[in-house]
């Protein structure tokens, strides 16, 4: 495929973040297979005005034109001279896509140069350009702005300039987003802004930035109480990159001290104290060197910012990151993940800074944030994808954006809990015997996010609500809350997983059961793994196995009387320690009235599991298909639900197995973040980031060509080939 890249400037011209990603993906497009241009500009008083410079660059060829520096208002968005150079390069080089991503310092016809010749045009937003002439939103007096006026931008220019003029370029702008096939968003805050200002759904794609995580070197730092920190800044120094708001505040620290990398100012002299340092600017072939050098990277702009590359630059070192509480800041750093402080407000962060450096231990806790950031091969290939569906005209206003029945969505999980459990189940990835480091550090969700869970399950029109699968459901304090909802909801039901143990306790006694419990469940999944207390307590750590099959038969007892619509389930994990416990479970169901008996294939979240898993040798496999064959007379009177045989090949599951997730199920953890998938936590984030449930709602996610994406695509990714839930 032949893709032209156009873009306001470009390494090694230019190293802002927008021609800085620009370089990396065209190089990862150009590895992929495909020819890769470039069109930009370059401003050098010494050559000849609109001379056009051909090279090429580790295989991207790249067409530079020459800009003068000095021009009007009208000359920053409307340039014959580029337009008939960008017109010729059209010409001559035929690409198949034309992807841009600025126009800034070029011209505003390019769009429509580029359409007129037939092209299909993508265009990835940086900023707030195609609304705000200056990008940030932040007029002179560097205050925030909600919208852009002809009036308010006449007043904003630092040209002169008159009301004609702007609202003519205001128009264009407008113009521009309505002939752009497809825009891409790297953040929701961006997205969001334009979905508000009246731009289509249907051509707007959030995908986030790719990197090139092998040019960075990850760095577990450890600090200790007496830890002396090294804080930095990278980036342009600028009033929006809120570099007041940052030695205001080191200017109350004197004894923290900070480095600054970025062109040096001119009056940098009357900046610079023995505290502050001004490092100069810097290639981003030296960022690992830079990043290695810090321990929290500072990110204090006032503008809302898009998605910034040095936050998730620092993620893949290992550097803690301090930002303002706005805008593509605020969606790169949640709760635990890095520190927020109020964006403008210097105090606050002294008072942060401050707060760190008296007790640097403190940093020891901010998790390890590199799944969180794209591959560059990864962006590469999506976008591939969508250029195909642009040429192939399978990707249309209708189609691309014909949204997964958000009435499908069958339940959603909530993970209400995940590190309040009072057993020590050997296969669960927190609290098994095998995790010895365990220390709770996920708290549980609080009240508000999970009314927010509540109502956008509504909204979608989900069937049943799931409590968290990992903790123990009923510990949760606002676990009746759950209740409350289904029952003023009749039409959403309760699917809860428990271990029983709390069943016919202080708290959930049986008058509880009967009025409130039966009366909203769907299902109750009892996890339980053999009727041999010795096997079973082996497996499930702390489980009195005695009292469980006790309350298991008075739950089923007042189920027959009170609530026969609700199912009850045992619920047990494939392993070759209860292989041969199966069948006798199976009978003591039949027995007491279970609906059915279900299971799954062990995940080997531990080394010490290995030998437990049924798939990893051919003569388990073969004693587990004998034992499936052999459950047949049983089907008739109970449910046996994944009893599957297996292949000696089940690591790599037959492709026409599909997945029972995917369009049905979704899933929200304690802190808000939206999921697709069940399996362990390392292996799901390769499916992508799907935001937070306080920014975007449940329906959404639907609609996303992220998950579309996914949806079409899964057996790409290896977490997916080697699922052992696809049926």
């Amino acid at each position: 495929m032949r893709i032209l890249k156009v873009i306001h400037g470009f390494p090694p011209d230019y190293m802002a973040g927008s021609e800085v990603y620009s370089f990396t993906l065209c190089r990862a497009l150009q590895k992929m297979g495909h020819e890769v241009f470039v069109f930009t500009r370059i401003e050098c008083e010494l050559l000849k005005p609109y001379s056009t410079y051909e090279e090429c660059l580790e295989g991207i060829k790249i067409m530079r034109i020459n800009k003068p520096k000095q021009y009007s208002y009208v000359e920053k968005f409307y340039d014959s001279s580029i337009d008939e150079a960008f017109r010729e390069y059209l010409k001559k080089i035929n690409p198949d896509i034309v992807h841009f991503g600025h126009l800034c310092h070029l011209s505003l016809n390019l769009v429509e140069i580029a359409k007129s010749q037939g092209k299909k045009v993508v265009f990835t937003l940086h900023d707030f350009w195609l609304f705000c002439v200056k990008g940030q939103l932040i007029n002179k007096e560097n205050q925030r702005c909600s919208v852009s006026s002809v009036s308010k931008c006449v007043d904003c220019s630092p040209y002169n300039t008159n009301k004609s003029e702007v609202k003519k370029a205001l128009d264009d702008l407008a113009h521009i987003r309505e002939i752009v096939d497809v825009f891409i968003t790297p953040s929701y805050t961006l997205r969001d802004y334009f979905l508000k200002q009246g731009v289509s759904a249907s051509k707007i794609i959030y995908q986030k930035y790719g990197f090139d995580k092998e040019c960075i070197t990850y760095k577990k730092r450890h600090f200790k109480p007496d830890s002396k920190l090294r804080f930095g800044f990278m980036g342009r120094i600028i009033p929006t990159k809120g570099i007041e708001v940052l030695i205001k505040a080191f200017n109350e620290l004197p004894r923290e001290h900070l480095a600054i990398y970025g062109d040096k100012p001119s009056g940098k002299r009357f900046l610079e104290t023995e505290n502050i340092a001004f490092k100069g600017g810097y290639d981003n072939a030296n960022i690992n060197a830079i990043l290695n050098m810090l321990d929290v990277l500072i990110v204090p702009s006032i503008w809302l910012e898009n998605s910034p590359l040095v936050i998730q630059e620092a993620f893949l070192a290992g550097v803690i990151v301090v930002a303002s509480d706005i805008g593509g800041m605020k969606e790169l750093i949640r709760e635990g993940e890095g520190f927020l402080f109020r964006a403008g407000d210097s105090k606050d962060l002294a008072n942060c800074i401050q707060n760190i450096t008296q007790n640097p231990t403190l940093l020891n806790h901010i998790k390890d944030n590199r799944h969180k950031v794209e591959d560059i091969k990864h962006e590469a290939h999506n976008l591939t994808l969508l250029y195909q569906s642009l040429l192939a005209d399978t990707y249309t206003l209708e189609s691309s954006h014909k949204k997964i029945d958000s009435k499908k969505l069958r339940r959603v999980t909530i993970d209400t809990n995940p590190d309040t459990c009072n057993l020590h189940c050997k296969m669960c990835d927190t609290h098994s015997i095998y995790n010895s480091g365990f220390v709770k550090t996920r708290p549980d969700m609080h009240l508000e996010l999970l009314q927010k869970c509540l109502k956008d399950a509504k909204d979608a029109g989900v069937k049943e609500i799931i409590p968290t699968t990992m903790g123990e459901p009923m510990f949760y304090k606002h676990f009746d809350e759950i209740v409350e909802f289904c029952l003023q909801n009749p039409s959403i039901k309760l699917n809860l997983t428990s271990n029983a143990s709390l069943l016919f306790g202080k708290k959930y006694d049986e008058y509880y059961i009967i009025h409130r419990l039966l009366k909203v469940l769907s299902d109750v999944k009892i996890s339980f793994n053999s009727l041999d207390s010795i096997i079973n307590e082996s497996i499930m750590r702390g489980s009195d196995t005695k009292k469980i099959l006790h309350n298991i038969e008075r739950l089923c007892a007042l189920r027959n009387r009170y609530a026969k619509n609700a199912s009850i389930t045992l619920q047990m994990t494939f392993m070759r320690s209860n292989m041969q416990s199966i069948i006798p479970l199976i009978e003591y169901g039949i027995k007491v009235g279970i609906n059915r008996i279900k299971g799954h294939q062990l995940w080997i979240t531990y080394t010490e599991l290995e030998n437990e898993a049924i798939y990893n040798d051919t003569d388990s496999i073969m004693q587990w298909n004998a034992l499936v064959e052999s459950l047949a007379p049983y089907c008739s009177h109970i449910r046996l639900e994944n009893f599957e045989k297996l292949d000696v090949n089940i690591k790599k599951a037959k492709d026409s197995k599909q997945c029972p997730f995917l369009g049905k199920e979704l899933w929200v953890n304690y802190k808000g973040d939206i999921s697709v998938c069940c399996a362990p936590h390392k292996q799901r984030v390769e499916l992508g980031d799907f935001g937070n449930i306080m920014q975007m709602s449940l329906a959404s996610v639907l609609s996303s060509s992220m998950y579309r994406n996914l949806c079409d695509n899964y057996m790409q990714k290896e977490v997916c080939c080697q699922c052992l839930m696809r049926r």
